[in-house]
């Protein structure tokens, strides 16, 4: 198994992005990675991956996803690119096994690469 390092996004200084908050548009539109969707309890939602912006953009108005936010109507994100496009499900599989997010996709199972994961 392999580990591979992540720079995972802050939206100021070391404070995590608010999931409704963060201005996307300011985002590259081609930036293919891994992401995370929190509560701020620290609780996983969703871990997701591909197209950042737009997957974002997409779980904005999820009502899978925002029927989770906190009491104060908070979700927190992060994401990472990944470079190598081979190593984003591998990834992803990694931090869903990781985290047990409340929103699961079916990406549990086959190889998995080791990340170093965002502290929540």
């Amino acid at each position: 198994m392999m580990d591979v390092n992540l720079a995972w996004i802050h939206c100021t200084g070391k404070e995590w992005c608010r999931l409704t908050d963060v201005d996307l548009s300011q985002l590259n539109p081609l930036i293919r990675g891994v992401y995370l969707i929190w509560q701020t309890s620290g609780r996983v939602v969703y871990v997701g991956s591909g197209n950042i912006r737009d997957r974002l953009e997409n779980h904005r108005i999820a009502t899978d996803i925002l029927v989770h936010a906190d009491e104060s109507g908070i979700l927190l994100v992060t994401w990472a690119r990944v470079v190598h496009e081979a190593y984003i499900e591998p990834i992803e599989r990694y931090l869903t096994a990781m985290f047990n997010p409340i929103v699961s996709g079916n990406h549990t199972k086959g190889q998995q690469i080791t990340v170093n994961p965002p502290t929540l």
